[in-house]
């Protein structure tokens, strides 16, 4: 039966989500409701399902949800989590009598699921008919953006010196070879791997470019083995099974890229540079860059230093964010703004908690560094890695190479949370994946580099 929905809590008549305009509520439900919307972008109607647990959220003056207290904010991330999943799967068994899934997307802190109308009831409809390309459709249903957030902070890790040059390691070592032919992973002593949470980095270098200027800080990652997925075993299917890869000696950008390196790309390249939602530019993290975006840079960068640059693997990034540990952040199991930057609490008017204070993206490095020597690996912006989508992890390689094989489309995953999300989301096994031409606010990325073993 019906639960009764105060008023006020609903989207008032009028109000434009993105492309979609409420028409009229159509039903509303203990922990969701239906609105009759109009697609504006399309000229359709359209279903439009909000996830709405009324008994434990209020929607504020700028119409996003906030949970009413801490114990709320849990069973509302837990709610928001097994909406997004039924939604998913919905959209993988759409039937004609049920009408079409389109979309999945975040906004005013909860999620949206855009249907099809097949009532005939929806006040958009009788304006005029619509005809809609199957092409169409099929773009917009591949389109998945991810859920809202609250997030977390971290403890601190070492870092090793920084030594400028064309391509300088410490110890006095010249720059590492491209590798020309695969390798076996170097072997690390097992008391190493054993303490390898407070392993630290004695290598971090720059490559120099053409024009003379430096490309981003690097970070070699040690080769060695460990146990990817939700080890802890509260987390969603698609990081199952627990499976041990084994890497050898890669390099990651010590930070997410930010507008200053990507804008000397844009520029080099006379392409438009992306949108900062007027945030700022400089330090911070790149943002409303796309997948293809991501993987131009560093083909310029490549370019630029003669060097292999890309995007890590799905593996590598969960390796390197790992720092050697088994817990859901690298710091440990508990959440704190005193270790990154993510979504804003129920309370204190969007306002954040400890060293968090910053509302959308932070300066690159405003929190310590894992005990690789990576900043933000939690938090700030989702980083796109290589690899497309899975459901899960069977059939996963098990040599950190990317996944390319079982699966066609072009969505590709993303890792790591946002400033966005809740901490559920932040969860370094955490995967979402997104069309790889989406441009988000919340999305940027973190390049990887081929080392040689020999360094």
């Amino acid at each position: 039966m019906s639960t009764q929905i105060n008023p006020h809590n609903a989207l008032p008549k009028g109000y434009e989500l993105e492309e979609y305009r409420i028409e009229s509520i159509h039903e509303h439900e203990k922990f969701h409701i239906i609105y009759f919307a109009h697609d504006t972008k399309l000229d359709m109607p359209v279903s439009l399902k909000e996830y709405l647990p009324n008994e434990i959220a209020v929607r504020e003056g700028n119409y996003r949800l906030q949970p009413k207290s801490q114990k709320d904010a849990e069973e509302f991330a837990s709610g928001l989590k097994q909406f997004t999943k039924k939604a998913r799967a919905l959209s993988c068994n759409n039937h004609s009598n049920t009408g079409r899934t389109l979309r999945l997307f975040d906004a005013n802190h909860t999620t949206y699921l855009v249907m099809d109308d097949k009532t005939g009831k929806n006040p958009s409809s009788t304006k005029k008919p619509y005809l809609i390309k199957w092409a169409t459709l099929s773009i917009l249903a591949g389109v998945v953006v991810v859920a809202l957030g609250v997030g977390y902070k971290a403890y601190t890790g070492k870092e090793g010196k920084t030594v400028y040059a064309n391509t300088y390691y410490l110890h006095t070592y010249a720059p590492p070879p491209l590798e020309t032919t695969p390798a076996t992973a170097i072997s690390i002593p097992a008391e190493t791997l054993k303490d390898s949470s407070t392993w630290t980095s004695d290598y971090i270098f720059r490559d120099r470019l053409q024009e003379g200027s430096l490309g981003p800080e690097m970070v070699v990652i040690p080769a060695g083995q460990f146990r990817m997925g939700d080890i802890p075993g509260d987390g969603d299917d698609d990081e199952l099974p627990v499976h041990s890869v084994s890497l050898k000696s890669f390099a990651m950008c010590r930070y997410e890229v930010t507008f200053d390196e990507y804008d000397r790309f844009a520029e080099a390249t006379f392409r438009e540079p992306p949108d900062d939602e007027g945030w700022g530019r400089g330090k911070r993290p790149v943002i409303n860059v796309s997948w293809h975006d991501a993987m131009a840079y560093l083909k310029w960068l490549s370019e630029q230093t003669g060097q292999a640059y890309d995007l890590p693997s799905e593996s590598q990034w969960e390796y390197a964010a790992r720092a050697g540990t088994n817990t859901k952040y690298w710091w440990g199991n508990s959440a704190s703004h005193d270790y990154a930057n993510y979504g804003t609490d129920y309370c204190c008017d969007g306002l954040k908690k400890g060293k968090d204070r910053w509302k959308y993206t932070a300066p690159v490095g405003s929190f310590e560094a894992n005990s690789f020597g990576l900043y933000d690996t939690v938090g700030n912006v989702w980083e796109w890695v290589a690899d497309p989508d899975h459901d899960d992890y069977n059939g996963a390689p098990k040599d950190g190479r990317v996944w390319k094989e079982g699966k066609v489309g072009d969505s590709r995953l993303i890792r790591g949370g946002s400033w966005y999300n809740l901490p559920l989301y932040c969860r370094v096994t955490n995967r979402h994946h997104i069309h790889s031409d989406d441009e988000l606010n919340r999305v940027g990325f973190r390049c990887y580099r081929r080392v040689a073993e020999n360094f």
